[in-house]
């Protein structure tokens, strides 16, 4: 969209690769805890999206195998971060 309707007719801005540059680096490393909500969102997102594709194949089963799984996995998940593991 903006390549088309709001097109810039600059070739660069003036500081702004640097600018950019200067606040990824300001930024820092990824900490533990980011790395912890990071692991936890992906988790959770890629579950809700499998859970539903299974639930539309097998709605004749009541607890599923890959619910069993996903159950595992998730108190695996929440047990390690109780123990301090890192991710």
């Amino acid at each position: 969209m903006t390549r088309v309707l709001y097109r810039l007719h600059l070739a660069e801005l003036a500081g702004g690769r640097q600018m950019i540059t200067d606040q990824i680096a300001d930024l820092g490393l990824v900490t533990r805890t980011e790395r912890l909500v990071m692991a936890v969102f992906s988790c959770a997102a890629f579950h809700w999206v499998v859970m539903g594709l299974l639930v539309a194949a097998a709605t004749t089963c009541v607890l599923t195998l890959i619910e069993i799984v996903l159950m595992i996995d998730a108190c695996v998940l929440i047990g390690g971060v109780a123990l301090g593991q890192e991710y």
